[in-house]
């Protein structure tokens, strides 16, 4: 016989379906699969136009981890009052650094050893560092004026200290005011008859901290 059996004829649509079947299976060889960079039977490579291009190979990496400029805060400046033995003037902290220290003023036994010119300046320098909210000065001017108000408020603190009270004083950032600064942060106008120095705002809530 034959071999094909006469009751079950290929019909038309199953002979189309096996023609592409055919097609495909033709294609799949001469290409390859997808993704594939296969020659064709030809053994010639497939035309640069049909692929993809990859990501350039030219392009360098930064370095990791990326190096950030610090930035550095250029030195305070401070005012060195008009005394003796020092060049009145501005100048930056770093040339005065042995003076960089709140301890000078702000210990109670380190305080009452202050008794030269030099020691009075190196506290107040430390003193515009650390404690002064009036910093900085306008001028050389009101820097001396600021220095003669710091050096009577050292000396009260001291005299009240070495009296041996049952309280103590210490300097704090009113030790620069005036006495019309002071008067305004009690929220009053001191008559200008009342404003001297041995007015009682020179002690209590302004001595301490």
């Amino acid at each position: 016989s034959s071999g094909i059996n006469a009751e079950w004829p290929l019909r038309p649509g199953m002979l189309k379906l096996l023609a592409v079947f055919c097609l495909v299976a033709v294609s799949y060889c001469d290409v390859g699969p997808p993704g594939s960079d296969s020659v064709d039977n030809s053994g010639a490579p497939p035309d640069s136009g049909d692929m993809i291009p990859g990501p350039p190979t030219d392009i360098e990496a930064p370095p990791f981890p990326i190096e950030v400029e610090e930035i550095v805060a250029p030195p305070m400046l401070v005012w060195i009052p008009e005394a003796e033995g020092t060049v009145q003037g501005l100048a930056t902290i770093d040339e005065y650094s042995q003076c960089d220290d709140p301890w000078l003023y702000d210990s109670i036994d380190a305080l009452l050893e202050v008794d030269m010119e030099d020691e009075y300046v190196c506290a107040f320098i430390a003193f515009q560092v650390h404690a002064s909210i009036q910093v900085p000065y306008e001028s050389q001017t009101d820097a001396n004026e600021r220095y003669a108000l710091f050096k009577s408020c050292v000396d009260l603190v001291n005299e009240i200290n070495g009296a041996q009270r049952s309280w103590t004083a210490e300097v704090n950032y009113f030790c620069d005011y005036t006495e019309a600064e002071k008067a305004m942060s009690r929220g009053f106008i001191m008559p200008e008859d009342e404003m001297k120095p041995d007015n009682d705002v020179l002690g209590g809530n302004f001595l301490g901290k």
